[in-house]
């Protein structure tokens, strides 16, 4: 990653102020990409060498234990939860973090997102719904109390994926995910289930697809908000679609 955060800086001629990191097997590599935000470009030669080779061996430092502790803990959790090995079913783990230019390290508390693959939708059985969100339940029930939110995407009629965020201190990722509990509670998953495999699944065979925000508190998801929903398109010789609706929430 050294060599990486080093590249960027040559390339680009500027510090950033944000690292994204991600992987879902653990044999396949960690996805490493460097960012800055808008207005805070850092013009790397304005700065010397000398903070430079100090800037790229601190966040190095902070990203090899992020990347073999935090990142590591998060895939096999996910792993362990899931249970399927399939690779249509494993979760994509993220996280994000910004870089505090003075002080040469990540910030304490970071974004993070798991990115959960839905059942594949095989029938109309009444109990599909109940099925296609499986894995979500496996996976973010036993840390419900840290989710901040679902986005759940759907496409031709079909949930395709939920992504849960969270944003979380170092120390609190690293307890939640080194030593998991996958104990869950009943209650919980039948409150979760009556929106997920209720509101929310006959939502997404009322419309061509869905994007859709669901608020969670204390464990406990709230009423979903719509991002976006589609009717089916439907195109004339190739050329503009008819039969077209859209619904975004800000509009």
């Amino acid at each position: 990653m050294s060599s990486e955060l080093e590249k960027y800086i040559t390339v680009n001629n500027d510090i950033p102020t944000q690292v994204e990191i991600s992987g879902k097997q653990l044999d396949q590599g960690v996805n490493t990409k460097f960012l800055n935000a808008v207005g805070t470009k850092g013009y790397a030669d304005s700065f010397t060498d000398s903070y430079k080779k100090g800037f790229v061996r601190g966040i190095n430092s902070e990203l090899h234990s992020l990347v073999n502790q935090t990142l590591l803990n998060m895939v096999k959790y996910t792993l362990k939860a899931v249970r399927i090995k399939k690779d249509d079913y494993i979760v994509n783990c993220t996280i994000k973090g910004n870089i505090d230019r003075t002080q040469l390290k990540l910030d304490e508390h970071l974004d993070v997102e798991l990115n959960i693959p839905c059942h594949k939708q095989s029938s109309q059985h009444s109990n599909e719904p109940f099925k296609i969100f499986k894995s979500t339940i496996q996976v973010l029930l036993p840390i419900a109390d840290y989710i901040d939110e679902l986005e759940v995407h759907s496409s031709n009629y079909k949930i395709v994926r939920v992504v849960a965020r969270m944003h979380v201190s170092r120390d609190d990722l690293d307890y939640l995910f080194e030593q998991p509990f996958f104990d869950i509670d009943m209650q919980t998953e039948r409150r979760w289930m009556k929106i997920l495999a209720g509101h929310v699944y006959e939502l997404s065979q009322k419309n061509h697809s869905i994007k859709l925000s669901i608020p969670c508190v204390d464990g406990n998801l709230k009423k979903p908000i719509p991002f976006e929903t589609r009717a089916k398109q439907i195109f004339f010789d190739g050329y503009e679609p008819v039969n077209v609706k859209v619904y975004r929430a800000d509009t």
